[in-house]
């Protein structure tokens, strides 16, 4: 229904360290795969999940596993379109008038890990906002659903 079944986790590097954090998260992502991943660019985020477990963790994961044989849904294309057609600007946070994440690595610097959470907190609420209404306004106008 595109409402959240559990509340929001947030893995802090700081208090994991990367590795265990990254081992924590395959240990939910890959292991459990009882769900269907909802975001933003995700090719962005497997990519870089990809990566950081080659690096990190020495553990491959298959390309094709994460992006041909488990489902998820990606709104980055809808953006793309309520842009106008544009790929620059057409993220989440240029089209709702909101700050990006530029200064999440100066609060890193900073220590400053109560900004952190409370940017990742707000973007979670808005993009679950963003996607109730689009669940609910892209069925009215396709033409499968008249």
């Amino acid at each position: 229904m595109g409402k959240p079944l559990e509340k929001l986790q947030i893995l802090k590097e700081w208090e994991l360290t990367e590795k265990n954090m990254l081992t924590k998260f395959l240990d939910l992502f890959m292991d459990n795969w009882n769900f269907v991943p909802i975001g933003q660019n995700l090719h962005f985020d497997f990519n870089w999940l990809i990566q950081r477990a080659k690096i990190v963790l020495d553990k491959e994961i298959p390309y094709r596993w994460l992006f041909c044989e488990k489902p998820y849904i990606d709104i980055k294309p809808i953006l793309i379109i309520w842009n106008r057609g544009n790929f620059r600007m057409s993220g989440l946070h240029n089209l709702l008038d909101e700050e990006d994440g530029a200064k999440i690595a100066e609060w890193y610097r900073q220590r400053d890990y109560k900004q952190i959470i409370e940017y990742v907190t707000k973007e979670a609420e808005t993009f679950i906002k963003v996607y109730q209404n689009l669940k609910a306004q892209i069925p009215k106008i396709s033409p499968l659903y008249t």
